[in-house]
């Protein structure tokens, strides 16, 4: 007989996969055969690995539809087995999946939804107020660095994502995955504990961008000076986007 760690091994294999070699250990002395047993298992864990994959993907569930959207779990599962202790994470790589198999409508829908989620979930961090800004010196300013909240995330679109998953939300009928004129992006966010998004220009994702990358609210100016922006407007316009994303909560540190 193998050890305790051996038969859960075995049985691990077993439920995951249906690899042969934990049959010959059940006890079948009373009540349902080895093989019911065994499936019973193997049934429930894949249910739920279904079902978590529904909470995170709602809206993608919808979409396909019950069974379809059933057929893609146990795909999924195949190709990217459990690894992780908490379900959470779990579906954390069905976007890239889906775009690996040429579903990339697909795909970014499933990425807005796993973007979402996570943005609920981001740690906590302090907010900067809207008057922190008025504290620091104006020969200060080209020198001073935010820190974005952990929760923000951005987006990029190609599809009519946003049109589709707010038309779900709504419970109205569902458009038709189309590609867009231009392609775009939004911003994700929390707000206490609500998640938010929004559409982004083009300057103001570059800005963002700039800003996870650490650079000074100078070198932020000459990016939007780089994307074409006039010179007279620059001070105005980033002026703008930092009132607005400390007005929504975005930046969780001003430093100089």
């Amino acid at each position: 007989m193998p050890g305790l760690s051996e038969l859960q091994a075995a049985f691990r294999r077993h439920v995951m996969s249906n690899h042969p070699g934990i049959e010959h250990y059940i006890d079948v002395s009373r009540g349902p055969g080895r093989d019911q047993r065994l499936a019973i298992y193997a049934h429930a864990y894949r249910a739920r690995l279904v079902e978590a994959l529904g909470t995170d993907y709602a809206v993608l569930q919808a979409v396909l539809g019950e069974e379809p959207f059933r057929e893609l779990c146990h795909s999924y599962l195949q190709a990217s087995p459990s690894t992780h202790y908490s379900l959470r994470w779990f579906g954390r790589r069905l976007p890239a999946f889906l775009r690996r198999n040429g579903r990339g409508h697909l795909a970014e829908l499933a990425a807005f939804e796993w973007k979402l989620a996570a943005a609920f979930d981001a740690r906590d961090a302090p907010v900067v107020a809207p008057q922190a800004a008025g504290a620091i010196p104006a020969p200060d300013w080209p020198a001073v660095r935010l820190r974005l909240h952990p929760s923000v995330r951005i987006q990029m679109l190609s599809w009519n994502t946003l049109n589709i998953w707010r038309s779900v939300k709504a419970a109205h009928p569902v458009p038709a995955h189309r590609t867009l004129a231009r392609p775009g992006s939004c911003l994700i966010w929390r707000d206490g504990l609500v998640t938010r998004y929004r559409s982004l220009q083009a300057d103001e994702r570059a800005a963002l961008g700039a800003v996870a990358s650490g650079a000074t609210f100078a070198a932020l100016c000459e990016g939007l000076a780089a994307s074409g922006i006039p010179a007279g407007s620059l001070a105005l316009r980033a002026a703008g986007f930092l009132k607005t994303w400390l007005s929504h909560g975005l930046v969780s540190e001003l430093t100089t």
